[in-house]
């Protein structure tokens, strides 16, 4: 069982910094400072980087009277949405019959839209999952090598280790859309060489 200060842990312990016992609270010690300021934006970018089985959502978006030059449908975008994927095409399954659509700020640039020419739209779209439970094994191999990398440098002040986490991430996430692609999804091979060797 997942925990946002085990996954804290793992991380800080594959980049040789010592472990915490909280992320909450104001008097934090510097690792544990750093983990509640980086985990979040950094779970959300992993998140919206692939389309995780996990944390996808599959929603009736709420009509809004917005009015948007060159869409028939302004939608409201669901606050729970991290990445909208694509409006739901009930008769057809191929990615070559996806339904045309765009995000867009609102006329008061305090919201986000979905624009679409189709009525009583049904997007699907990546979720902000935050309860650690619901990750998969996958998801919490890239999620720390992603934190390691925004952690690399506060905690360790080690600009290799950072691009060398950060490679390694973006390798994983590539391996990851080849899997997906090819209807399949084999765990990437990358051994964390990096980590290793340091």
């Amino acid at each position: 069982m997942s925990s946002e200060v085990s996954i804290c842990n793992l991380t800080l312990s594959n980049i040789g910094v010592h472990t915490i016992d909280s992320i909450s609270g104001l008097d934090l010690p510097p690792e544990a400072a750093a983990c509640k300021l980086h985990y979040y934006p950094a779970r959300d970018a992993v998140l919206r980087d692939f389309n995780w089985s996990f944390a996808k959502r599959i929603g009736t978006l709420a009509a809004t009277t917005e009015e948007v030059l060159g869409w028939a449908y302004a939608y409201q975008y669901p606050t729970d949405c991290l990445k909208a994927r694509g409006i739901y095409n009930p008769s057809s399954k191929l990615a070559a019959d996806a339904i045309p659509f765009d995000t867009s700020a609102n006329a008061a640039l305090n919201n986000q839209l979905v624009l679409t020419d189709h009525a009583e739209a049904v997007l699907i779209y990546t979720a902000r999952v935050t309860d650690t439970n619901l990750f998969d094994s996958l998801f919490l191999e890239a999620f720390t090598l992603k934190l390691g990398s925004a952690l690399a440098m506060p905690l360790k002040g080690d600009l290799a280790l950072k691009q060398g986490l950060l490679q390694e991430y973006l390798k994983f996430i590539e391996s990851a859309k080849t899997g997906s692609a090819n209807e399949s999804f084999v765990k990437p091979t990358t051994d964390n060489s990096f980590l290793r060797s340091r």
